[in-house]
């Protein structure tokens, strides 16, 4: 090779080699720059959603003291109304006779029931005599604690005409802090009730769910800058400025208890909270508006977790690009940087998409519940002097349970009961279908008052449809006051439970408890459209009381342990000295309440007590039930 040929080739290598060095250049800045952009807009959206949960989360945190507000506020209403809130003989004098106790639990109880699964309890007081005249639970009112935590609160309550969230207090002699919400009732103003918030109830409900992966740590904040409380409990009773050490976290600070926006910030100094130390931090702050009192919501989420994914992403594309094609290495940088900002702004719209999406079905539900609860009876009624109380507890917002009672006629009272396979939308049709068919079917002449003949026809009229493979359970009761029968008939439910003394004729122990009918149940309806039901009639004697009916959710509760409530633990813990109805079913889902603890029912939980007319606790004893198939 000649020398002009060397220089050449020298030539062309150097050049390729210039080129290459300049390419590598350029893909190595253009590499970097994509990364920062990313990164930048990675911080941007992580600081758009966290703002977001802030917001939804401070939402949250008001509406929840709003409900409990609006709730004991409704007393007063009554009031305006007109409507005594408090019974008056109760208004000179704390209660000291039986009567003046059933009062006050009439007046309070069923607040109690709409508050309990938000406050920890609910507390009558006579501000003049200084006297708890109800308590839920009964336990707190033998509490010195509860005392002392009221007293100390005493001061904020003092001389209020509205609702008044107090500031967060100490339960003396523990670790619990509790908020009270006070609204004062009575044309004078005298009682007080008073709903006591535990601070670890709402980390639970609104601050460690957002903590859950464990990059965002969430705290709550009054207005001196103290945490109330946080998804991590050794952070409670810092100072959050003292503890950030940020003069960018003060400003925040400052900002949002003055207006309403939402305050967030990328920090890129360091940011220290509760011994650990971030060298950056995205840090938002929302007031939450308490009562009278402005508390803030902070978040915070270390930088270096968004960087890492930034770089777990954009990675192994800037090493995938070294490897290509010169030209090509433009295009694909290009199309990458269009893909991500595609996929961020796509991420945003489909976000807001669902938002809507789920707001539009959580007023659907809410409108379908309110449809369904149409269709049942009044949850407590007389008809026919035959007494009846009601339940129904949906496991989601609409419930596959129905019940029913309406007047025959010839002046028996139907009672039915039963249960549709599933929750939700499909499950209220075919309960709504069940139930009209069964009102309507009933009063037919063809059929002729009989309950196993309307449980056939009800059966072939749900053969006709198609409802996805879906059944119902279904127990239909006519009750004859004047011959003290009850009629009975049954598809694959279970059978009803009535109150009389153990042991029959001459060997009865005088000692009264709950046991079920003998039935002839028959397969479940909607499967087969060629069944009979007969009808099984039971004679009433006068010792019979009281009958309860229900459905799978009250004996198939589970506990924290993974038990099952069953019928016999149900039979147990039925109240058998109740007459009332009322009581008799509210302490019948008490006890299943009890036996399930903090562990929320998996089906729907649906009962109907009933009590016969003429039959006290203490009528004379007379024998038991006896039963004829027909």
């Amino acid at each position: 090779m000649d020398q002009d040929t060397r220089r050449y080739v020298r030539r062309i290598l150097a050049l390729h080699v210039i080129l290459l060095i300049v390419v590598v250049g350029v893909v190595t800045l253009g590499a970097r720059q994509v990364y920062l952009t990313a990164r930048l807009q990675a911080e941007e959206d992580t600081l758009t959603r966290q703002n977001l949960i802030a917001r939804q989360t401070a939402a949250g945190l008001e509406d929840f003291f709003a409900g409990i507000s609006e709730n004991l506020n409704l007393l007063r209403r009554a009031e305006e109304e007109g409507r005594p809130v408090i019974p008056g003989r109760l208004r000179d004098r704390a209660p000291q006779a039986a009567t003046d106790r059933a009062e006050v639990f009439a007046l309070s109880s069923p607040m109690w029931l709409q508050l309990q699964d938000r406050t920890s309890g609910l507390i009558v007081m006579d501000t003049v005599t200084d006297r708890f005249l109800r308590v839920f639970p009964e336990r707190f009112g033998r509490s010195a604690q509860i005392r002392g935590l009221i007293d100390r609160a005493a001061p904020q309550l003092e001389g209020i005409d509205e609702p008044r969230v107090t500031s967060p207090l100490r339960l003396p002699g523990t670790e619990e802090t509790f908020s009270l919400v006070a609204v004062p009732a009575g044309s004078d103003q005298r009682y007080h009730l008073i709903s006591l918030v535990r601070l670890a109830e709402l980390r639970q409900r609104f601050l460690q769910p957002i903590s859950a992966d464990g990059a965002i740590g969430a705290s709550l904040i009054n207005d001196q800058g103290i945490i109330l409380d946080a998804a991590d409990p050794e952070l409670k009773g810092m100072n959050f400025l003292s503890a950030t050490k940020s003069g960018e976290v003060e400003r925040l600070f400052a900002q949002a208890r003055q207006g309403g926006a939402i305050f967030g910030s990328v920090v890129r100094e360091p940011v220290s909270l509760g011994g650990e130390t971030m060298p950056g931090a995205m840090i938002t702050i929302y007031p939450v508006r308490v009562g009278d009192q402005v508390w803030s919501l902070a978040m915070t989420r270390d930088l270096a977790g968004v960087d890492s994914v930034v770089r777990e992403t954009f990675g192994g594309t800037v090493l995938w690009a070294l490897f290509v094609v010169v030209a090509m290495v433009a295009i694909l940088l290009s199309t990458a940087v269009t893909a991500i900002r595609g996929r961020g702004k796509l991420e945003r719209l489909r976000t807001e998409m669902l938002d809507r999406e789920l707001q539009r079905v959580e007023e659907e539900l809410d409108q379908a519940r309110g449809i369904q609860l149409k269709w049942l009876p009044q949850a407590d009624a007389e008809i026919a002097g035959i007494e009846i109380a009601a339940v129904n507890t949906p496991a989601s917002h609409i419930s596959g349970d129905f019940y029913n009672w309406f007047e025959l006629g010839d002046g028996r009272v139907i009672i039915v009961i039963g249960d549709v396979t599933g929750h939700g939308m499909a499950a209220a049709f075919l309960m709504a279908t069940t139930q009209l068919l069964v009102r309507t079917t009933m009063a037919r002449p063809d059929i002729g008052g009989d309950v196993g003949k309307c449980m056939a026809e009800v059966n072939t009229q749900l053969c006709t449809q198609v409802y996805g493979g879906q059944f119902v359970t279904m127990l239909l009761c006519a009750i004859d006051t004047q011959a003290e029968t009850i009629e009975i008939a049954s598809a694959g439910h279970h059978a009803p439970l009535v109150c009389d003394l153990d042991g029959a004729g001459d060997n009865a122990t005088g000692t009264r408890r709950y046991h079920e009918l003998e039935i002839d149940a028959q397969l479940v309806l909607g499967v087969d459209d060629d069944l009979d039901f007969p009808t099984t009639v039971h004679d009433l004697s006068n010792d019979c009381r009281s009958m309860i009916i229900y459905t799978d959710g009250v004996i198939e509760a589970a506990n924290d342990a993974g038990e099952r409530y069953d019928l016999d633990k149900f039979v147990r813990d039925l109240p058998i000295d109740v007459d009332d109805p009322r009581a008799l079913a509210d302490g019948a889902v008490a006890a299943v309440d009890r036996f399930a603890g903090s562990v929320e029912h998996e089906d729907d939980l649906t009962l109907v007590a009933i009590r016969l007319p003429g039959r006290r606790p203490n009528d004379a004893a007379h024998p038991p039930m006896e039963a004829a198939a027909v």
